[in-house]
């Protein structure tokens, strides 16, 4: 987890982590023994992508808030 991000940063983590798993699901889609066609090593990729983005730009515990202070 990456703590509290602008918007823009996490939109960028989420899209480039998708991306890349899922290019990762259709490179193994395509190179392993076991016969994957390439839209479901696609398809496993992009949910992977998704769920480690998922877990990247969410805090595990919500962020504590101040209470006011009475002078």
């Amino acid at each position: 987890m990456f703590g509290p991000l602008p918007r823009l940063y996490r939109l960028l983590l989420i899209v480039v982590s998708v991306v890349v798993f899922l290019g990762v699901g259709v490179w193994v889609g395509h190179l392993t023994v076991v016969p994957v066609p390439l839209p479901v090593g696609a398809l496993l990729g992009a949910l992977a992508g998704v769920l480690v983005a998922w877990g990247l730009v969410h805090a595990p515990h919500p962020p504590q808030r101040q209470a006011a202070r009475r002078r």
